[in-house]
């Protein structure tokens, strides 16, 4: 079993994040010196959680999925990288085994240069800065794809640039005024879009992928409208529907990470037509709120069986672990214990919850010969798992613990 560690930070919006209290009920905010000294602030609780996690924890990539800053501001841009940089410097940008990955938002997009210079220009000054601050560039036509770098490659990191249209100019057709002179209007739209030739390159990438290895996919934008009604022109990802059809006919299970919206749905798309055919989508919450821990779990032969996400999120405690959700992969994989699976589904058929370490040694009283299979039959409880043909009620504990029944 091989577990592959992601981090997913949400949107920023320096200088501009809200820096409030965490516990104090501000009926009279002209108090200064006092709220201070009772008072937690949010930013300084974020800011020491993910200092502690970029520190003990290990993670095979970071994404940032965009919006460092607001109104296209390239001083707060700047500011804003070079303090995220620091926080993963040391244990990440300098290491060639890991994998930081960040992709502009709307809100990093100077509008006065789109206006001026087009599509690839207003991306030209933050590539730079990326550049200069040790991250990979981000794409801009077409897609950037990384390996973790194991001997044995669990995961495939794409980066996708959604915020293609933003900042473009709408022209609308020419219209008389009352002096019978021709008129034509111009706005610039926040209008999020993906360039073909990124769609294309997707799905050559996909098919050529191997099944033991998963393709994480980020981009700044929701693919699927969000869950409060939003009135205005051209918000929503103009070729969503695109790249959902790509991912989806790839049949094999896609990760795609993003933010923009400012809440953390977790939502899962699938086609009744391809078996494996399945769309994880993981918004992660604006930093300030929190942030998303994501495991990969691939079984002894290599495929991705399992994907679990932790929401850690800020609250007077510090940041903890809100809840969590296991997401099975590859449901029909064929487990690679048959024999054992039988012998574990047969002692929980129609039974109650059973602590596996029991049944396990119920497995081997019974059948002498599993005595030296222990292993075995360990990977095979979790293949069930995987496959959702078992139910764990407590997934988190060690394998020793877990409460098993049948699904």
């Amino acid at each position: 079993m091989l577990v592959t560690r992601l981090l997913q930070l949400g949107d920023i919006h320096y200088p501009d994040w809200p820096n409030t209290s965490l516990n104090v009920d501000l009926k009279d905010k002209h108090i200064p010196t006092i709220i201070l000294a009772v008072s937690r602030s949010r930013a300084k609780t974020l800011l020491s959680s993910l200092i502690s996690t970029l520190t003990n924890d290990d993670y095979d990539f970071i994404f940032q999925v965009g919006d460092l800053t607001n109104n296209g501001n390239q001083n707060a841009y700047r500011t804003c990288l070079r303090h995220l940089s620091y926080l993963v410097r040391r244990r990440y940008l300098n290491d060639t085994t890991k994998g930081c990955i960040i992709t502009p938002g709307n809100h990093d997009v100077d509008r006065r240069i789109a206006a001026k210079h087009g599509i690839d220009a207003k991306f030209r000054p933050l590539q730079d800065m990326v550049i200069a601050e040790g991250w990979p560039a981000f794409p801009i036509a077409g897609i950037c794809a990384r390996e973790n770098a194991t001997q044995q490659p669990t995961i495939v990191a794409i980066n996708l640039n959604t915020s293609l249209g933003c900042g473009e100019i709408r022209r609308s057709p020419a219209q008389k005024s009352g002096r019978g002179r021709s008129r034509r209007v111009e706005e610039v739209i926040d209008s999020p879009a993906i360039h073909a030739q990124a769609l294309e390159e997707l799905a050559e990438c996909l098919a050529k992928q191997p099944t033991t290895v998963l393709p994480v996919l980020l981009g700044h934008h929701n693919l699927l409208p969000a869950a409060h009604a939003r009135v205005a022109p051209y918000t929503e990802l103009l070729n969503s529907g695109a790249l959902r059809s790509v991912i989806t006919k790839s049949d094999r299970p896609v990760i795609y990470l993003h933010g923009h919206i400012h809440a953390d749905p977790i939502e899962v798309v699938a086609d009744p037509y391809r078996s494996n055919g399945m769309l994880i989508s993981i918004s992660a919450p604006a930093l300030i709120d929190g942030f998303n821990v994501i495991e990969i779990t691939s079984d002894d032969a290599g495929r991705p069986r399992l994907c679990r996400i932790e929401k850690r999120r800020t609250c007077e405690r510090g940041v903890t672990v809100e809840s969590f959700i296991d997401i099975p992969l590859q449901r029909n994989a064929v487990a690679v214990d048959v024999s054992q699976s039988v012998l574990i589904r047969q002692c929980v058929l129609g039974r109650a919850r059973q602590l596996w370490r029991a049944v396990r040694n119920q497995i081997i009283q019974a059948h002498p010969e599993q005595l030296t299979e222990s292993d075995r039959l360990d990977a095979a409880v979790r293949e069930l798992y995987y496959s959702q043909q078992i139910h764990v009620h407590n997934p988190r504990e060690p394998l020793e613990h877990w409460m098993i029944e049948n699904a």
